[in-house]
């Protein structure tokens, strides 16, 4: 997998705590694209993603839905995933789109 940067520093972090926060984020994007490969004939919304890697336990409660959204939209950006127009009602009674693997990369 490749993509061009994993962790987006907006805090503005200095070496070696900046490498270490992108090989995390790295290690996320692949967790995602992994989950996306494994359900490659359905579409989730973040929540749902975020929801089925807690109940299997592959991450941890701690894990924010900021970090899987992260991780979507890099995959989205580097053609691993792709957008849908499906839209699905989630926590907070709010619609959220959903993705899907992307079979034409």
């Amino acid at each position: 997998m490749q993509t061009e940067i994993s962790f987006h520093n907006t805090v503005e972090l200095q070496q070696p705590n900046y490498v270490a926060a992108d090989v995390k984020a790295y290690t996320q994007d692949q967790l995602i694209l992994n989950f996306f490969q494994q359900h490659k004939d359905r579409d989730f919304t973040p929540f749902e993603v975020y929801e089925t890697l807690l109940a299997t336990c592959t991450i941890d409660k701690r894990t924010p839905i900021t970090s899987i959204r992260r991780a979507m939209c890099n995959l989205t950006t580097a053609k691993y995933l792709e957008k849908t127009a499906n839209k699905r009602t989630g926590i907070y009674g709010m619609v959220n789109f959903t993705w899907k693997l992307n079979t034409n990369n």
